[in-house]
């Protein structure tokens, strides 16, 4: 569980950045997410830095689409300038004065990755970046830019290794899109059958008997959900990473089967994901089935209190 304690909130009015000041961790800082405009915008650049605040006394994570390539020569697969844009000089010398880093760029200096392609002018670049604080460099254990297959930008993380806190979890439920799978179906009959066959006869109570087989379920449905969920996030992985693979070749030599072969493997794996989706959207609806229009916890102690408060007569 990530703790965090929020101070205050800072947003355009556009829609375009957004910055959280807080403790993370019990260590204090600001986190900023911002899309930047997609043409070269210093002002916008400017108008963003000067509105972060706290930097004196919180470490900063600054992450989002800045629409810009830092470096011209290695952001971008092949290079039409060398010279920077002038949002992306206001951004490195933000970084220089203030002593903040490009993770990824600091962990590969002579590498190239990217996260976005442009259909227009067949090329790739790198425009999506995370920054920190220097004091968070010795706490990075990764970070990596992932394929692109969601959006037409390519999700890029980092880790950074903060103390460990208990962890806490939520009780087990059980999954009912595994009613829609045939392979589950006939698993579990066949465990009930199994399960009745073998106990039955020894059995004096059906109450204890259906106790005991409710447990038995149990563990095979976590068996068999953890094996499914193995074997699914295997074939996630192998897609995304080919997918991976294919970009960079595609950024190297273009060519129709590798356009092919990259639009199957999106194909398949967004089979798979939108099966995650329906997945989340059937849980969503059975909590809204089971809490009604039945008042929170929260809010329902908001209420106690705001009825004990005493009342004043109106003037």
């Amino acid at each position: 569980m990530i703790q965090f304690l929020h101070t205050m909130t800072k947003s355009d009015l556009n829609g375009r950045y957004l910055i959280v000041v807080g403790t993370l961790q019990q260590q204090r800082v600001v986190l900023v997410n911002v899309y930047a405009p997609n043409f070269d915008n210093p002002g916008f650049m400017q108008m963003l830095f000067e509105n972060i605040p706290s930097l004196n006394d919180h470490l900063l994570i600054f992450g989002g689409d800045l629409n810009c390539v830092i470096d011209p020569i290695f952001d971008r697969s092949n290079p039409r300038t060398f010279i920077q844009s002038s949002m992306s000089k206001v951004v490195s010398e933000f970084m220089a004065k203030n002593g903040y880093v490009d993770p990824w760029r600091f962990c590969h200096p002579q590498a190239k990755e990217f996260s976005f392609y442009s259909h227009v002018h067949k090329s790739f670049s790198r425009i999506d970046y995370f920054f920190t604080d220097s004091a968070f460099v010795s706490k990075i254990t990764s970070t990596e830019y992932h394929a692109i297959i969601i959006s037409d930008h390519a999700p890029i993380s980092i880790d950074i290794q903060f103390e460990v806190c208990p962890r806490f979890s939520s009780p087990w439920r059980f999954n009912p899109t595994l009613l829609f799978d045939n392979k589950f179906v006939k698993f579990i009959s066949t465990s009930i059958e199994d399960f009745i066959a073998t106990n039955q006869p020894s059995c004096t109570s059906y109450s204890l008997l259906w106790e005991t087989l409710k447990a038995y379920l149990r563990g095979q449905i976590i068996s068999f959900s953890a094996n499914a969920n193995k074997i699914r996030k295997s074939k996630i992985e192998g897609l995304t990473s080919n997918i991976l693979n294919i970009d960079r070749q595609i950024a190297l030599d273009p060519t129709p089967s590798l356009h092919k072969q990259r639009l199957e493997s999106q194909t398949e794996l967004d089979l798979i994901t939108t099966s995650d989706a329906e997945r989340l959207l059937l849980r969503s609806r059975s909590m809204y089935y089971e809490h009604g229009d039945k008042a929170s916890r929260l809010l329902a102690h908001q209420l106690r209190r705001q009825a004990a408060l005493p009342h004043h007569p109106s003037d």
